[in-house]
């Protein structure tokens, strides 16, 4: 496969997205309201000299990383930068994901693709060595976001796999549900769908590798991103592992003995940003408690009330000093909140900036105000690789129906319609147009001499140019139709070119995984992407995969 071919377009042109983050981007929110979003490595010289500054635990963070990463059979590029993030002078680009079956929407990889390159290119411009992370999101409970996965055919559309364990996954997390023989008919109907695809034994084989019984759900996603990413150094971090949850555990106290504290600053800044315009991505409560306690299996948020801390929706109160023995104990019973976690992150590696999705930036930017409260710089942003992968096939319809991708957000009739009059024959739309010209300019001076005449006439002239003109619509219709039945391939290929790119109206990077593109372009795809990509993510890409 040639280089793909990347074509930027304005985030402006794309549909759906948080408004707070296409302002970001086009700096048209003041500073104060955000975090750094900086576009040129250059720009991270005083953050970088603050986060070298800190004390952190280096060492037993890395101890913890080498085995994590030993676990999921990662390559030697990422056990070298965890060997570096035991070093002074080492910073971390950071970024993370639910723990999707077979590695989740498209975008998972995308960000992880940006840490990667942002890593090499910024740490290279600063001179310091600069390890790409990605945090495992495994302690999310919400099963909807992760137990599916969106894959391509090559005919009949879309096929949604899911796996569905016998008795559901009732007092589990991704960290701890592990896999059951229900995931043998899921790995089966992933490798009918990806069948007839020149790829399609590998990836059937990686995944089959990957999504064993036995192994959990966090288990068997981080071994799919070693065995794709850590060749390029990414290295993962399970923030679910007991080992890590220690080392965070003063971060984690931190939160125990200061809520609502942290809470009630992002609210407050929620509001500024309300007031100016921005609805909030995440919700703030004046008594949150931005903490899990875990459970026979569950999360149970907590919030304050008196002096202590309350299981929210219940009567159960417990005192802020039981929790902190708890949490001295066994920290692994707690869990960040989706505020938390980046402070919680940021508290164990020499961060110099996190990698994030729109939504993400969204929420991020609520937390602004929260990080003096644990004596940490505010984190700057960048924004993830956005891509819409055009792969040959796709390309070759496109040429043939006079289509851009954007156009595929359009109503599939329309493109139908307009793909058909290209099959008109040579100088009908031209004919037709003038034709509707010389109704116009026939009925206009008709219209002219009924006015003199008679002005009552004037409508009585407009209704017969507009049952003219019905006519010629009905006329033009017929032609089309006439075209449609000798054409009525069109129609399927409009159709497959929306599965591909635009699947249900939502943007692929959202919408898809990545086995389908994996089985039709090869297994170096995210190689040669790794290449081809500018690294922050200021713009949407059209990826073209061209022939090689």
């Amino acid at each position: 496969m040639n280089p793909p071919r990347l074509e930027p377009v304005p985030y402006q042109v794309l549909r759906r997205l948080p408004p707070l983050f296409t302002d970001a981007i086009a700096g048209a929110i003041r500073a104060d309201l955000l975090p750094p979003l900086p576009r040129e490595p250059a720009a991270l010289r005083g953050h970088l000299e603050t986060v070298l500054r800190r004390p952190l635990p280096r060492a037993e963070v890395a101890a913890v990383l080498e085995a994590q990463n030993g676990a999921f059979e990662a390559d030697a590029p990422a056990l070298a930068g965890i060997a570096a993030l035991r070093q002074p002078g080492s910073v971390a680009v950071l970024t993370g994901q639910q723990v999707g079956l077979f590695g989740g929407p498209l975008y998972t990889w995308y960000k992880a693709l940006t840490a990667v390159i942002v890593a090499r290119r910024w740490g290279e411009a600063l001179g310091v060595p600069c390890v790409p992370c990605f945090w495992l999101a495994s302690e999310d409970d919400d099963f909807a976001e992760v137990d599916h996965a969106l894959l391509l055919r090559r005919r009949g559309g879309p096929l949604r796999v899911q796996y569905e364990p016998e008795g559901g996954f009732a007092d589990a997390l991704p960290a701890t549900h592990r896999l059951t023989a229900a995931i043998g008919p899921v790995l089966a109907a992933a490798a009918e769908a990806l069948s007839g695809e020149k790829a399609a034994a590998e990836v059937t084989a990686l995944l089959g590798a990957c999504y064993v019984p036995g192994a959990t759900l966090a288990g068997a996603f981080g071994r799919l991103l070693a065995r794709l990413l850590s060749p390029l150094g990414l290295v993962l971090v399970d923030p679910a592992d007991p080992a890590l949850k220690r080392l965070a555990a003063p971060a984690l106290a931190r939160e125990l003995e200061t809520a609502p504290a942290g809470s009630r600053a992002i609210l407050a800044h929620s509001q500024a940003l309300a007031a100016a315009g921005y609805a909030p991505q995440a919700r703030a409560l004046e008594d949150g408690v931005n903490l899990f306690l875990l459970e026979d299996g569950r999360r149970l948020p907590l919030t304050a009330r008196g002096d202590g801390l309350a299981v929210r929706g219940t009567e159960r109160v417990l005192p802020r000093r039981r929790l902190a023995a708890l949490l001295g104990e066994a920290p692994e019973r707690f869990s960040p909140n989706v505020f938390l976690r980046p402070l919680v992150q940021d508290s164990l590696l020499p961060t110099l900036a996190e990698v994030a999705g729109p939504a993400e930036t969204a929420y991020l930017t609520q937390l602004r105000p929260a990080y003096a409260l644990f004596d940490l710089p505010v984190t700057p942003l960048v924004p993830r690789a956005s891509l819409t992968l055009v792969p040959r096939w796709a390309g070759r319809l496109l040429a043939r129906h006079g289509l851009s991708p954007l156009d595929l957000q359009e109503e599939r009739g329309a493109l139908v319609t307009r793909a058909l009059r290209r099959r008109l024959p040579p100088g009908a739309e031209e004919r037709l147009a003038a034709l509707r010209d010389e109704i116009a300019g026939a009925f206009g001076r008709l219209r002219g001499v009924a006015e003199e005449v008679d002005p009552t006439l004037a409508p009585v002239v407009g209704s017969a140019e507009g049952y003219v003109r019905k006519q010629l619509e009905t006329v033009e219709r017929k032609l089309l139709q006439a075209v449609k039945r000798r054409h009525q391939e069109v129609e399927e290929q409009i159709a497959r070119l929306q599965d591909g790119l635009l699947p249900g109206g939502t943007p692929q990077e959202r919408a898809l995984a990545l086995p389908s593109f994996l089985a039709q372009e090869g297994m170096d795809l995210l190689a040669d992407l790794a290449a081809a990509l500018p690294g922050p993510g200021f713009s949407h890409h059209l990826c073209w995969l061209e022939e090689g």
